[in-house]
């Protein structure tokens, strides 16, 4: 078995990472993971720029990866003192399928609150120039009008938009909304697959507003419309929580009584991983 193994998990839009401790060829106490995707310089899987890991196992999610295109993850096993004693390499392509586009909405770092729904509009992108002009009396002609102007700029601001999302039931509601609420200073990370009509990337929600297109109640027609104001941000801080998808129903669900689980045999990687079936 590879050392570090990435598997694309298109139902949830994120990459599996697992390392298994037990192909390093000394014991690892600590692990770093980078992900590289096209000409981009490489960076720290969130929550893996340097993480503690008994035995060099490391069991995790990264619902950051660009999507629609190959991704490189790079493993790095530290040992006590800190010293690198080996690397390894994954290679994933981050593919969308056309049933699967749509908008998703992420908290970095938190994959289990990842949301997709439906995209009803984009509305239209403007930058602002940073910097103005200033007109000159008695400076440069323009058509023979006898004044000029001095124009500065520090370049485009940040992209501004608005994005029309439509859910059809309650919960799918509640889902997108409550992803909007906790995420930090609001900034999420949309992705849609292609083709992109919204570019992918951060952005900070500065408002959100929720209609009813018929009228009707929820249990009659549940369909409603959300309008998000967005405004282009840098990657936030902050902290991990790795979720690969595993629960304790889904333990449940695979073995219904102690023996059962006990006579599964199963290591800390298969029941992490779900590999059991």
């Amino acid at each position: 078995m590879a050392t570090l193994t990435a598997t694309w998990d298109p139902e949830r839009c994120l990459v599996v990472l697992v390392v298994d401790g037990s192909s390093w060829p000394e014991e690892a106490s600590r692990v770093r993971i980078t992900r590289q995707a096209g000409a981009a310089l490489a960076v720290p899987v969130r929550g893996l720029d340097d993480v503690t890991a008994p035995g060099g196992t490391v069991i995790w999610s990264d619902n950051e990866a660009p999507t629609e295109v190959l991704v490189t993850y790079t493993a790095v096993a530290l040992n006590a003192a800190g010293d690198p004693i080996a690397t390894s390499t994954a290679t994933v392509q981050t593919d969308l399928p056309e049933r699967l586009w749509g908008a998703w909405l992420k908290i970095p770092g938190r994959p289990e609150m990842t949301v997709r729904a439906k995209v009803r509009s984009v509305g239209d992108m403007a930058r602002e120039t940073l910097g103005g002009s200033w007109d000159i009396p008695g400076g440069p002609t323009i058509a023979q009008s006898g004044a000029g102007a001095l124009a500065q700029s520090a370049g485009m601001g940040a992209l501004t938009t608005s994005l029309e999302l439509s859910t059809y039931s309650p919960g799918e509601l509640a889902a997108l909304q409550r992803t909007i609420r906790q995420t930090p200073g609001q900034v999420v990370l949309i992705q849609t697959g292609q083709p992109e009509e919204l570019p992918s990337g951060y952005y900070q929600v500065q408002s959100m507003s929720t209609s009813n297109p018929t009228g009707k109640r929820s249990d009659l027609q549940p369909l409603r419309v959300t309008t998000l104001t967005l405004k282009e941000a840098t990657v936030p801080a902050g902290p991990a929580s790795g979720w690969t998808g595993t629960t304790l129903a889904d333990v449940r669900d695979a073995f219904p009584t102690l023996q059962d689980f006990v006579d599964a045999d199963l290591t800390f990687l298969d029941l992490a991983t779900g590999a059991w079936s």
